[in-house]
């Protein structure tokens, strides 16, 4: 899961919409756009690549500014544990990229908010996860943003169930380069930061989690993953998430 960084210094932008499409449904030319995005800012890609992982994928929320330009999106594909009994399952989440211009953006947030809540109430599984791997301390501060249980956590080493849980889905969708000890990702299948210094520019040591994120991590500039897992549940969301997710996440258990 990859989230643009730059500098604070941006153009005003314009307003957004998201919504929920299926790759097969992605335009020629919105591919093209996404691949720009995808490559203007990460290393190790090719067109080749960024198709066939497009098209791996359930779901895409497309975030546009009002001429309806892609200024970000992010991908997402359901997986089912191949050992537990009952099954888990897991919505695992790929590229989560944003336009520099748009980055802090937030509104995109609802969208996938009501569809992966949707997803985790229609789904036959006893539990179901939220998997990704984060390139970034801005990705992994989505979880002590938005949940209560997660892992890694900075406070508590991860339950060796979860951890199993967590091992299953990440070699599904990395069966080389994962170490599942260290819960690191790397190896051919990473894409560096074409430009790390704006990535550490924003990596500050009086910030907890961010230190956390690097203690685990701490080659995450070049290109290495942090394997991640939080249960999707109305029940494990924080106050801030209710706030930022509530309406969503309601809007999805009505459903």
């Amino acid at each position: 899961m990859n989230e643009f960084l730059t500098d604070d210094a941006r153009p005003a932008r314009r307003p957004t919409l998201s919504r929920i499409v299926t790759p097969t449904q992605i335009e020629p030319s919105q591919r093209a756009r996404m691949y720009e995005l995808l490559s203007h800012h990460y290393e190790n890609v090719s067109p080749t690549k960024f198709e066939a992982d497009l098209d791996d994928k359930d779901s895409v929320v497309l975030i546009e500014d009002d001429l309806q330009r892609i200024q970000g999106f992010t991908t997402s594909r359901v997986l089912w544990s191949v050992d537990e009994d009952p099954p888990v399952a897991a919505v695992y989440s790929g590229d989560t990229l944003l336009s520099p211009d748009y980055m802090g953006e937030r509104a995109w947030l609802s969208t996938w908010a009501k569809h992966t809540f949707g997803l985790a109430r229609q789904l036959s599984a006893e539990h179901v996860y939220w998997v990704f791997a984060a390139s970034s301390h801005r990705a992994y501060q989505f979880l002590p943003g938005f949940f209560r249980e997660y892992y890694p956590h900075p406070d508590r080493p991860t339950p060796v169930p979860i951890r199993r849980i967590l091992q299953q889905f990440i070699a599904q969708k990395f069966p080389e380069g994962y170490d599942p000890v260290r819960g690191i990702i790397s190896g051919p299948a990473c894409t560096p930061y074409r430009n790390p210094e704006l990535v550490a520019r924003t990596w500050s040591r009086d910030d907890r989690v961010a230190r956390f994120f690097a203690s685990q991590n701490p080659d995450f500039l070049s290109g290495n993953l942090l394997a991640c897992i939080t249960e999707v549940s109305p029940d494990n969301v924080t106050a801030v998430g209710k706030r930022v997710l509530g309406s969503a996440i309601r809007s999805a258990d009505a459903s």
